[in-house]
């Protein structure tokens, strides 16, 4: 995941995209900081979530609607960005994305290199 195609694709920020459901966030009793995390009607757009850290790395303060980040190809929309999450800090440094969305990127031919949708995080 990059800021934008310009950016050279090694520079990763330590940045990376997992698919998750619109359950995780109150699983993890976790919160945004700004918008509003992935629900069901976000989650078949190309609609992203930042960690806290990841935020930070990329330079987003906050949500405005207008950010978008470079994520395998394709441009996705920041609508939110998490407050730290203590239960699973790994995700401070994540982008999230629809589970829905992550299937369908998926489903194009992407790099072989690119294990970016390798992940995901659901709701138990």
């Amino acid at each position: 995941m990059r800021r934008s195609s310009y950016v050279p694709p090694e520079i990763t920020g330590g940045i990376y995209v997992t698919a998750t459901d619109p359950e995780l966030l109150g699983t993890l009793d976790g919160t945004t900081a700004s918008g509003h995390f992935i629900d069901r009607a976000t989650e078949r757009y190309p609609a992203i979530v930042l960690g806290a850290k990841a935020a930070q790395r990329l330079g987003l303060p906050r949500v405005d609607g207008l950010d978008q980040v470079y994520v395998s190809g394709r441009l996705f929309t920041v609508v939110g960005i998490l407050e730290p999450l203590p239960l699973v800090p790994e995700l401070d440094s994540a982008a999230l994305i629809g589970s829905c969305k992550s299937r369908a990127t998926s489903a194009r031919s992407l790099p072989e290199s690119d294990t970016s949708l390798s992940n995901y995080f659901f709701a138990a």
